[in-house]
């Protein structure tokens, strides 16, 4: 199954590959935010072994989604940074999904792969709103909890 982008780049191609080989093994009863938490922290880590330069922000998306659900957040990106916005979900969760758009409804990249990992990312060519669809394609009959965290190329 490939991976389903708007914009690929190739610089940030190890990224990519480096998030894919990420198993996470699915809990029953007890899944939490912590969970979810745990997971996104650890693709992060990821991600900062790969590239050096690279700051999670403190801020963390939270909620817990049912079933087929989806929300949108809204956020600032700024131009030149290089951005990859890291889903996750808990144990109860098995596929969790995230686009991202501009404020124009531009599709800028996604991430729609079957896993409870996704991750997008994107160098803005100017400092705008942009929107990201978090969807809890499948879970648990009860719903899951997810979160998105954000981690960026350091400035200078």
């Amino acid at each position: 199954m490939s991976r389903k982008r708007g914009r690929f780049l190739a610089p940030f191609a190890m990224a990519a590959l480096l998030i894919s080989t990420v198993t996470l093994t699915p809990r029953t009863g007890g899944a939490s935010m912590e969970d979810a938490l745990r997971n996104a922290r650890r693709i992060a880590a990821g991600i900062q072994q790969r590239f050096s330069n690279v700051q999670v922000s403190p801020v963390v998306y939270k909620g817990y989604l049912a079933r087929g659900d989806m929300t949108v957040i809204s956020v600032v990106l700024q131009a030149g940074v290089h951005y990859f916005l890291i889903g996750a979900g808990c144990g109860d969760c098995y596929d969790l999904d995230l686009v991202l758009v501009d404020e124009n409804n531009n599709l800028i990249d996604r991430d729609v792969l079957t896993d409870a990992v996704p991750v997008v990312q994107v160098t803005p060519r100017w400092t705008g709103e942009f929107r990201i669809g978090v969807k809890m394609a499948n879970s648990s009959a009860d719903g899951a909890h997810w979160v998105l965290l954000t981690a960026m190329t350091a400035s200078d």
